[in-house]
């Protein structure tokens, strides 16, 4: 194969094994490239065999890190973004409701004055926004746990809301 004729990536690819240590019989059958070619490059270049293999290796594992980083960071926000959101969306539900209950008071007493069926219609609704609290909140740390955002789970995370 020609110099000229050789494509970019490919040079990327040989000079990396190059300087990586590989044998130039490996890197010309693995990557179809006759290996005067391989070492017409590598002089032409000055590419430098094998003192830089352990530099290579860790630019490599550093940038694989970097990405992976990158990406639990960007899904840890998303999940974060999305708790924020539904707290939010429970905190005026709740608010809601205590508008609702705290509207009919006595002047006098200060007594909030439901009837029976509307009080348990409220107590069941604030009840049902009490538990879908607890959920997302697990929920939310196991996302973090999951995306290794917490070192550590914290004790308090492992108490079911019946066992406290």
């Amino acid at each position: 194969m020609p110099n000229n004729s050789v494509p970019v990536e490919l040079i990327g690819r040989m000079k990396l094994r190059w300087e990586s240590g590989d044998r130039t019989e490996d890197i010309s059958r693995e990557l179809k490239v006759h290996a005067s070619t391989i070492r017409q490059y590598a002089k032409k270049n000055s590419w430098i065999r094998s003192s830089k293999k352990h530099e290579v290796v860790s630019e490599i594992e550093r940038t694989e890190k970097e990405t992976m980083i990158a990406d639990k960071v960007e899904r840890s926000v998303h999940e974060t973004e999305n708790f924020i959101q539904d707290s939010e969306r429970m905190r005026v539900m709740v608010l809601n409701f205590q508008t609702r209950l705290l509207r009919n008071r006595d002047k006098d007493t200060n007594e909030i004055l439901l009837e029976k069926s509307e009080a348990e219609l409220v107590f069941q609704y604030l009840k049902c926004c009490k538990i879908t609290m607890e959920t997302l909140s697990l929920s939310y740390l196991g996302k973090r746990k999951a995306l290794g955002m917490d070192d550590a789970l914290r004790e308090d995370a492992t108490v079911l809301p019946w066992e406290d």
